[in-house]
């Protein structure tokens, strides 16, 4: 092949695979039209923390997260994985296992990542730095039940001794009037003192 033919490198227009990443540059991505690349990331985390209550991860679903140029200055991160965690049952506070799905479609623009909006929330975004745990972490955020149960029937704690009642009857007294009924009851107390 003579030297002034030589092969053209169209690489940056293929889909690449990148081992796990937790750090991705968009530099590329941003500025190269029609560019794709794929990357596999995971929440390297033990723990995710929501709101100040720390959930132990048990297992994940590596993410695989499609990074791909559509427009000038325009980049669209896809992908699907899942997540699980250990969450206390909102009744007997036995820890359940729940597995999250995680499904990621944001777009990115070079304007979001020069002059961000004001309130607009890309925690994930360090300049031009992806940072695909706390992508990771936000969407798992957003599909964290509001109630977990270890089962539909759970009877919870006992609100006298705190036994689970799961586990059989404690035998307290649990019976707590209307107080709405009290008038009435002060009423029947006077009539038996007579």
């Amino acid at each position: 092949m003579p030297d002034d033919k030589k092969p053209v490198d169209n690489s940056m227009y293929y889909d690449k695979i990148v081992e796990c990443v937790m750090q991705q540059n968009l530099t590329d991505i941003l500025n190269s039209e029609g560019k794709k690349e794929t990357i596999i990331a995971e929440f390297e985390g033990s723990e995710l923390d929501f709101g100040g209550v720390c959930y132990k991860v048990v297992s994940q679903n590596p993410l695989e997260l499609k990074l791909s140029n559509n427009g000038k200055g325009r980049c669209l991160a896809e992908g699907k994985g899942s997540i699980t965690l250990k969450i206390p049952c909102d009744r007997c506070l036995k820890p359940v296992d729940v597995k999250l799905p995680i499904e990621i479609s944001e777009e990115i623009s070079e304007q979001d990542i020069l002059n961000p909006e004001p309130g607009m929330d890309m925690a994930y975004l360090d300049g031009y730095e992806l940072d695909t745990e706390l992508l990771i972490a936000e969407a798992a955020y957003s599909v964290i039940p509001m109630k977990v149960l270890c089962r539909d029937d759970c009877k919870g704690l006992c609100s006298v001794c705190g036994k689970d009642l799961n586990e059989g009857d404690c035998g307290c007294d649990r019976f707590v009037p209307d107080p709405r009924m009290a008038a009435i009851g002060d009423i029947f107390a006077a009539a038996q003192k007579k």
